[in-house]
Order: structure tokens, then C-alpha cells, then sequence
């Protein structure tokens, strides 16, 4: 507690991690103590209020202060909600996709709703395959629905007499030609246009032909094989550790609630594995303390013998946005080997660099 600052300060365990705060307020701190629980006391005239501005942050103290000073400056909840230009800019977010034919209920659950997945269900079509680029067709939720979108383009979905009963796709048109498939491209979607649907009260065989379905994102006829982590199991070297809390096993215990460090801005990390294995993607999980300590500029390598390494990635200005974040990267190439080698040759400026996770999944 910083009574001349009137700035109040610290952080709460939360699941195993640490929620920092910082608030001010803007009346003088008569005193205050902590022990078991912290307090403050102000030296307030009758009725006279106190106003609390406070920001979270999962990162540090210092951070939960920048944002609070970001976000609203020296403005209170009331004047952000009452200023014109805030109305207008949320009209303008609302505004970008307009509803027809909804009744009241509808709107009152579209409008307090908002999230992605339900605009794009009300829409007609949702992201169902992720990682493809191809949407889902399903029965739209209203008459009419206009969305505007960023790049200028306005995409209207036309549904006349879809209700409760008449919620099966008897029928498609993209721009005026008769659309047969079950789904939508991106690249459709970004053109813009007009999207109509004929509707009725029972199933149709409208998007059944064989040709109607998505492209797979697999070849061939065999099942998915699922990626698994090969790194688990392997014997792991580093050119540092912080052992036995922050030790170079931590990298590969499968669980992001531990953390790997050294003491130094460069680091080398080598698993070698029990047999030879075609690595496809590999992921690495931020700490869960200073992002400073983030690795920003790295190679993967890989070598059967330890003696010859052939570099099989290289990133640069990679930045962890959050604690605890797991960020993927795919590795060209279907060679074997059976030594992988990851060399941190930056981070974003810290002496020390940590990760919690590094997985080589193939």
C-alpha cells in the first residue's frame, strides 16, 4: 500500500498462479496494515464517496497498472459509458450486421449475445472444421441478415419463411446460380453477395450428393492418426538449469504448471530420443513469470549421430502474447532422426530464459 500515491497493490493465488493488481483511489489514505487480510482507512466526511479504479493483470503489478492507465486514463466507468463517441463506436460495431423478419426475443438474444459462435449459427453456416477453410451450412435463424464486411464487401443471407416448422434447407443459391454443397469457402465469404436458402418443414436431400460434402483434410482412406508427443520419454541435456524447481525435466513432464529457467539471454536444450522419428510440428509454452524471459529468436536442428545437425526450422521475433501459451510450428520435410536440438539464440530482453513445455509431436 503506497498511502502518499493513494495506490493500493498486490496479487491473489489463483489456480496455481498469481492474479496481480494495482488500484488507486482518489481520496487521501487516513491508514492502513495488512497481516491476514490488508486494510485502508480514509478520513471521509459524512456521506462523502470514495471511488476505486482497479486493473488485473496475470503478468506483474506493474503491468495490471499499465493497463489501467491504457484503458480509460483518468476517466470513470460513468464517463465512458455516457460519451457520445463510445455510443457511436458500439452502434457502429452492432450496426455491421442487421437483422430481418427477427421478433423481439430473437433480437434481445442477438444483440446481448454477440459471441462468434452464435452470429455464426444465426447466421446459417459456423467454422465447425477447425483448421480447414470452409464453413458449415446449417438452417439460418432469420428472414434476412445483412452483414457489412472489413473489407467493403456486404454478404446478405436470405431465408424467406424459415420459422420453428420450416427450419429444413430445401434449397440453395450463391448469387443467383443454384449452390448444392453443404458448405461455404472463406474465399466465397470474403467476395461477398447474396446467399438464399428456399425453406420447408421436413429434410430434403439438398447437400447429400457426393460431390456436396467438404474436401478432407486428410488423404487417402485410412483414419486420422492423432500427433503425439515423442520429446516425453527421451533424455533431455540443457545448457542450464534453476534444479531441482527449474530443472530441464520440467520441459517435457507434459503439464504447463511447471517451468524450465536458465541463467542466461541463450540457451541449448537437446532431447535425444530411443529411436529415429519424422517430427511434423513442435510447440513451446511460455513461463508462467517475466515475459522478458520469453525465447524470441531460435533453430530446431536434428541429427542421427550428435556430430552432424541439420537445421530443420528457424523463427525469428516470435512473440508469447500470454502466460502459459502454447504456440505450434510445423517442421517441412518427412526425414527421421533421433536427436532434436532447439538453440534460443534471443529472448525478449531478460538475463534469464524460461518455458514451461517443449513438445515434438510427430
Amino acid at each position: 500500500m503506497d498511502t502518499a500515491g493513494r495506490t493500493i497493490s498486490g496479487y491473489a493465488d489463483h489456480k496455481g498462479g498469481k492474479l496481480y493488481f494495482s488500484a488507486t483511489v482518489d481520496t487521501a489514505i487516513a491508514a492502513s496494515g495488512g497481516g491476514g487480510t490488508g486494510w485502508v482507512r480514509f478520513a471521509t466526511g459524512a456521506n462523502q464517496q470514495v471511488t476505486l479504479r482497479i486493473s488485473t493483470s496475470w503478468m506483474s503489478v506493474a503491468q495490471a497498472a499499465a493497463n489501467l492507465s491504457q484503458e480509460v486514463g483518468g476517466k470513470s466507468l460513468d464517463t465512458v459509458r455516457d460519451e457520445a463517441q463510445a455510443q457511436a463506436q458500439w452502434d457502429t460495431v452492432l450496426g455491421k450486421v442487421r437483422i430481418e423478419g427477427a421478433t423481439a426475443d430473437q433480437m434481445v438474444t442477438f444483440n446481448g449475445e454477440m459471441s462468434a459462435w452464435y452470429v455464426f449459427s444465426a447466421m446459417g453456416f459456423h467454422p465447425a472444421r477447425m483448421g480447414s477453410t470452409d464453413y458449415t451450412i446449417g438452417a439460418p435463424l432469420f428472414s434476412k441478415a445483412t452483414i457489412s464486411l472489413e473489407n467493403g464487401h456486404t454478404l446478405v443471407v436470405n431465408a424467406p419463411g424459415v420459422s420453428d416448422t420450416n427450419r429444413y434447407i430445401q434449397s440453395a443459391a450463391l448469387n443467383g446460380t443454384a449452390y448444392t454443397k453443404n458448405y461455404l469457402a472463406h474465399a466465397d465469404l470474403l467476395a461477398g453477395g447474396t446467399l438464399s436458402f428456399t425453406m420447408g418443414a421436413s429434410p430434403s436431400s439438398w447437400g447429400t450428393g457426393a460431390n456436396d460434402v467438404p474436401p478432407s483434410i486428410t488423404s487417402g482412406t485410412a483414419a486420422p492418426a492423432r500427433l503425439t508427443d515423442k520429446a516425453t520419454g527421451g533424455t533431455l541435456t540443457a545448457s542450464g538449469e534453476n534444479g531441482p524447481g527449474e530443472a530441464r525435466d520440467k520441459l517435457t513432464d507434459d503439464t504447463s504448471m511447471t517451468k524450465w529457467l536458465t541463467f542466461a539471454a541463450t540457451a541449448t536444450l537437446t532431447d535425444q530420443l530411443a529411436s529415429a522419428v519424422t517430427i511434423k510440428q513442435y510447440t513451446l509454452t511460455s513461463a508462467d513469470d517475466v515475459p522478458g524471459r520469453d525465447p524470441k529468436n531460435w533453430t530446431l536442428q536434428a541429427s542421427n549421430d550428435g556430430v552432424t545437425w541439420t537445421t530443420i526450422d528457424t523463427r525469428t521475433n516470435v512473440d508469447f502474447a500470454d502466460r502459459r501459451q502454447t504456440r505450434a510450428f510445423v517442421v517441412p520435410g518427412t526425414a527421421s532422426y533421433s536427436r532434436y536440438r532447439l538453440q534460443i539464440t534471443a529472448n525478449h530482453g531478460a538475463a534469464e530464459t524460461q518455458l514451461a513445455e517443449w513438445q515434438l509431436l510427430g
